[in-house]
């Protein structure tokens, strides 16, 4: 102390006391007071008895107390401080340049002690919810460092930073009511002047086993203060949806699930926000719960029904949930995706589903229509569906399909593709207590086809209607209706209307059918029709096709097919062109154990293009009757009267090898003319083998007889018979009395040549006998029989 500038200004010694005094050491102890930084009792720390030593420097303005022992209600702690602007503060009570540091260490205390050494100020809402959140346990190692002043802001001196750590050990920590509490929880807590940050090592919460997370309290510089829970675990599926299933949550009741009845185990996030205040709503609260579901049973189905999982997510949020992965239901394989939104009124929760559709996966779902089956149906599908459950308990399903694997045989409606084609089908179904109600709309496309329509179900879930509004392709402007009759068993009955119709697929489907058993070298003893259910067939339209060339025109017609049978009935009537002259009729008719089958028409030419038997042909009138026996051998009689060929290969052979190139010229070129053909022919079923005998061909320019077989399975020929040239001159001939009964065949020429053909149709061996010319017929005949 410098006495002598004392002595000297003793009259103002209180305005020099900073230039008088050089230093002050001092040391204190003292009793119960309290630790005060303004006014404000919040300000306080109660003190029980301190110690400290400590320096005042700097003209007074700087203080420094390094390792002050004090007891706050009988917890030590260590504390340091140094402080500048001390010399207003001391001797004006001048707060404004007031700086001070403050650092404080304890040893260990119970954690419900935590709020006797936390000012309450600090966080009023904070300060409570850490009275009443964390409890039991001990803190340890607790390191704060303090820095107060003068807020200019406010106006008021108080804390200006603020950072500690301290661990917890064996705590309890209270988040939310209703919430379970988070017991054995160790950790290390981090305090700032804005939030309380709790960084979670471990604990435990109604058998969820915490591995990690924290508890941040934040926005405590400000009114309204805030906590937001970020915690991760372990635990089985059934505990952590009982944990989440807790009000204000109730998690698991809006999904519908009970929590025992999923099995496995799951890593779960929970993730809360919300503010700290008495009288928070359900609504306030954000939430989003995080689960990676492993090894997943689902015991909540119908008995003896299965689902399964290897792996799946779970994301919950207080809007609502997602669950998502690869399951198996009953053998299925699933691609899975369920979404609820809390918030959705029309409807309870929504299912995708992503699965390889077939016969099999139809049966498992309960698909039991004939229809989606072989041999309509067959291969496999990829299915996304839709499902979304409503409030009146009703499932809404929309599906997308893609066909690209299946083949189907709808050739009834027009419409058929073999597997590898692409196509694509979409629904949107209504289902009632596992039954279907109805189909509201579908569609069917492919290249160059669409179809569109709804269909209907009856009580009993079964189909009732399709009704096809819409049929469009190239050649086909219709619509169609299917009704199923079950009773007393099942049938079908498909009515088709409109513009144009396009059958071509159909008779396709039948080539292709045969193609098939070609490659499996063995001829099929069954009819494909056989294995169809029974249907009846109505057909009304402007334009009907089953080729692509010549469609028929007014077309009406009716066909029965019968399960174990196939065609059982079929009535065709109608036109060529624009002119209702030239027809076609055609009966098949059962007729006790036989079938009798009639056609006739005036355009012999386009009624065989249309019955896809040949197409060489132009004109001509035809009729044929046959009848079918129990085994579906036909015999019967075809005749053709004033009709043109052309083009026709194999006749076009043997005529140029028996040197009739005029007449070759006119058959591969404008046609070569008939009046008549007269064939009687047989059809060998389990052979498949189409056979004449003495069929007779002829015209003015020439004629042939036929003899012989065409095989259909492996399209081979064996025939023979002879070429009459000039058939008009030669059977002159042969009606001369006395010549014609010497020299003259059965036909009544007298000339022509012998022929042979074998092999297969598209390259047939042909073989000409040329003296044979030079014989009469009726020698010919003689010999070879």
């Amino acid at each position: 102390i410098d006495f002598g500038n004392v002595l000297k200004n003793k009259e103002h010694f209180a305005d020099t006391l900073g230039d008088n005094i050089k230093d002050v050491s001092f040391e204190i102890e003292g009793g119960a007071g309290k630790i005060g930084f303004g006014d404000d009792d919040d300000f306080d720390y109660d003190v029980s008895s301190f110690t400290l030593l400590g320096r005042l420097h700097g003209q007074l303005d700087k203080v420094n107390i390094e390792n002050a022992a004090f007891d706050f209600q009988g917890k030590k702690a260590v504390l340091g401080l140094s402080a500048e602007g001390f010399k207003n503060y001391l001797l004006k009570g001048d707060l404004a340049d007031f700086k001070v540091h403050f650092t404080a260490k304890t040893g260990g205390f119970k954690v419900n002690e935590l709020s006797k050494l936390w000012p309450k100020y600090w966080g009023n809402k904070a300060w409570e919810w850490c009275k009443e959140g964390l409890y039991g346990g001990e803190i340890s190692n607790a390191a704060f460092d303090f820095e107060f002043g003068w807020d200019k802001k406010s106006k008021k001196f108080g804390l200006l930073s603020l950072n500690g750590t301290a661990e917890v050990k064996d705590a309890n920590l209270f988040y939310l009511k209703g919430m379970p509490v988070v017991k054995n929880v160790y950790g290390l807590v981090k305090f700032s002047k804005d939030k309380i940050e709790i960084l979670v090592d471990k604990g435990v919460s109604d058998g969820v086993i915490l591995t990690g997370g924290t508890v941040l309290l934040y926005d405590l510089d400000k009114e309204d203060n805030f906590i937001k829970l970020d915690l991760v675990g372990n635990s089985s599926i059934a505990d952590a949806l009982k944990l989440i299933d807790h009000e204000p949550l109730g998690f698991a009741k809006g999904m519908g699930v009970k929590p025992d009845e999923v099995l496995g185990d799951v890593d779960i996030a929970l993730k809360l926000d919300f503010e700290l205040k008495s009288d928070l709503a359900p609504e306030e609260i954000k939430v989003k719960v995080e689960g990676d579901l492993k090894q997943v049973e689902y015991l909540g189905l119908k008995d003896g029904e299965t689902l399964k999982a290897d792996n799946l997510k779970l994301l919950v949020t207080d809007k609502g949930f997602d669950l998502k992965g690869a399951a198996v239901y009953q053998g299925i394989g699933v691609n899975l995706a369920v979404s609820e939104d809390f918030n959705e009124k029309k409807h309870k929760s929504r299912v995708t589903a992503e699965v390889q559709v077939n016969d099999k996966v139809l049966k498992v779902l309960g698909v039991d229509a004939e229809i989606l089956a072989a041999p309509y149906f067959t291969g496999e599908s990829e299915v996304k569906a839709t499902l979304t459950f409503l409030n009146n308990g009703d499932i809404e399903i929309f599906a997308d399909g893609d066909l690209k694997n299946t083949a189907m045989d709808y050739a009834f409606l027009g419409f058929a593709k073999p597997k590898g084609v692409p196509c694509r089908a979409k629904a949107k179904i209504l289902v009632d207590k596992e039954k279907l109600k109805e189909v509201s709309e579908f569609s069917l496309m492919k290249a160059q086809f669409s179809a569109k329509g709804k269909m209907e179900a009856d009580s009993k879930g079964r189909l009732k209607t399709i009704d096809i509004t819409e049929i469009k392709a190239p050649k086909a402007f219709a619509k169609a209706k299917v009704a199923f009759v079950y009773e007393p068993k099942l049938k079908l009955r498909v009515t088709v209307s409109g513009d144009s119709y396009d059958l071509t697929e159909f008779f396709d489907s039948r080539k292709q059918s045969g193609a098939k058993d070609k490659t499996k070298k063995q001829k099929s003893l069954k009819d494909p029709l056989e294995d169809v259910t029974d249907t009846d067939i109505v057909v009304g339209v402007n334009k009907l096709w089953t080729n692509p060339k010549v469609p028929v025109t007014n077309f009406a017609g009716k066909a029965e097919l019968r399960h174990g049978i196939g065609l059982y009935r079929l009535n065709l009537v109608g036109n060529y062109g624009s002119s209702k002259d030239v027809k076609m009729k055609l009966d098949f008719e059962p007729r006790g154990n036989e079938f009798i089958l009639n056609v006739d028409s005036n355009n012999a030419g386009s009624t065989l293009k249309v019955l896809r038997l040949y197409e060489h042909m132009k004109g001509g009138n035809l009729t044929i009757e046959a009848k079918r026996d129990k085994y579906k051998n036909f015999r019967g009689h075809a005749k053709m009267r004033d009709f043109m060929l052309s083009d026709t290969p194999i006749v076009a052979k043997v005529l140029s090898l028996s040197s009739l190139t005029g007449i070759v010229d006119m058959l591969t070129g404008e046609g070569l003319r008939f009046t008549h053909l007269n064939a009687p022919f047989s059809y060998t079923f389990s052979t498949k083998k189409l056979a004449t005998e003495d069929a007779k061909l002829f015209g003015p320019v020439m004629g042939m007889t036929v003899s012989g077989s065409y095989d259909l399975f492996d399209d081979t020929l064996k025939a023979k018979g002879m070429v009459i040239p000039a058939y008009g001159l030669n059977t002159m001939i042969g009606s001369i009395p006395l010549v014609g009964r010497v020299l003259a065949g059965k036909d009544g020429s007298v000339f022509g040549t012998n022929y042979s053909v074998s092999g297969s149709i598209d390259k047939p061996e042909v073989e000409i006998n040329p003296l044979s010319t030079l014989a009469p017929n009726s020698i010919k005949e003689l010999f070879s029989e």
